[in-house]
């Protein structure tokens, strides 16, 4: 397939048969012309070729990502070599009891904000299932920086783990977990006081470290061919480990956890020049308040926005401040969250 249209956009017709294909995009003009390849950018899939149910993933193959799996990783083009991998240890997967699991290396990640996908191949759930639910296990300890050069003010290094579902092939998504820094493990953050220290592995051998997710699927899915879609979303914390991945009937019916609507804050973008963004989810008809301080602690603007909408952006503008590293302080429905925010701009 091919296209030579002109302009920053160009429509093309998916290949009709199921694989992995290269995308080469070439541009022209008087001066000359350039082109890039971006290997196993597109995946065709057979919808008629789902996995079965009961479905389970452990991660223990050689081959990552498995069969059928996808992995998306959006900064791959500027230079982005964090992503979805997979990871073997002896004794080190879900709670002791397996070899392989799939990671996400935040501590290694120094693109803020950035959301890396996992996939799952197509799964039928058939009409006869009975409260279908997703498990799956993870470890993860949030970083808790505490370093005396930022004056003593604690930064919370806390990445989350989402996960989507879609019946329509990926265009429409439904989340039905999310969590993160403390509230996605069972084990504290690490306090860091000094230089950065090494990033978490799981313990080998039986242990408790792990934490178990159940999550109960829409019952609208029942009789639908699915993919799940399990986010990684970055604050350059620490590595979050997925293991025993399973999609089965459920002993109980799971009540959909609170956590999907919790409000929440993100700052962007980081780096930041004239301008930076507070975007505001599930927040509507909550005040958010914000500080911009120097790292000795100095306030330098403060404000607060009236959040309007179920996903608002509101734009402060740093254009003015001079080149270095500030904090960013937000407070939401009583959760105050403190971000380091680099100006590149300035003078």
């Amino acid at each position: 397939m091919a296209s030579s249209t002109q302009g920053p956009c160009a429509t093309l017709t998916a290949p009709s048969t199921p694989g992995t294909y290269n995308v080469r995009l070439q541009v022209t003009n008087q001066a000359g012309s350039h082109d890039t390849t971006y290997t196993g950018f597109l995946e065709v899939r057979d919808i008629t070729q789902a996995a079965s149910y009961p479905f389970s993933e452990g991660f223990e193959g050689t081959a990552f990502p498995p069969a059928g799996w996808v992995r998306i990783n959006p900064d791959f083009a500027v230079g982005g070599s964090v992503q979805w991998e997979g990871y073997r240890s002896t004794g080190r997967g879900s709670f002791g009891a397996s070899n392989g699991m799939a990671r996400l290396r935040n501590f290694s990640y120094f693109n803020r904000t950035q959301r890396d996908h996992l996939i799952t191949p197509f799964i039928s759930i058939p009409p006869t299932a009975n409260n279908p639910t997703l498990e799956f296990d993870v470890y993860y300890r949030a970083i808790d920086w505490q370093s005396t050069a930022n004056n003593n003010n604690p930064y919370l290094y806390a990445d989350t783990l989402a996960v989507y579902v879609s019946s329509d092939c990926g265009i429409t998504w439904q989340r039905i977990f999310y969590q993160g820094g403390t509230d996605l493990a069972d084990t504290a953050a690490i306090v860091q006081t000094g230089a950065y220290g090494p990033q978490a592995v799981p313990p080998t051998g039986p242990n408790t470290a792990w934490s178990h997710k159940v999550v109960s699927l829409p019952s609208s899915y029942i009789g639908q061919k699915i993919l799940l879609r399990f986010e990684n979303i970055t604050e350059m914390g620490n590595t979050l480990y997925l293991d025993s991945i399973q999609v089965r009937d459920g002993a109980v019916t799971v009540a959909p956890s609170a956590a999907l609507y919790r409000p929440e804050v993100s700052v962007g973008p980081n780096p930041a020049q004239a301008e930076v963004f507070l975007v505001v989810r599930h927040g509507e008809g909550l005040p958010l308040r914000y500080r911009i301080l120097t790292l000795a602690g100095q306030e330098l603007l403060r404000g607060h926005f009236e959040v309007t909408s179920p996903e608002a952006r509101y734009t402060l503008s740093v254009g003015s401040l001079a080149r270095g590293i500030y904090l960013v302080e937000t407070e939401l429905s009583g959760q105050r969250r403190m971000w380091r925010l680099a100006i590149e701009g300035g003078f």
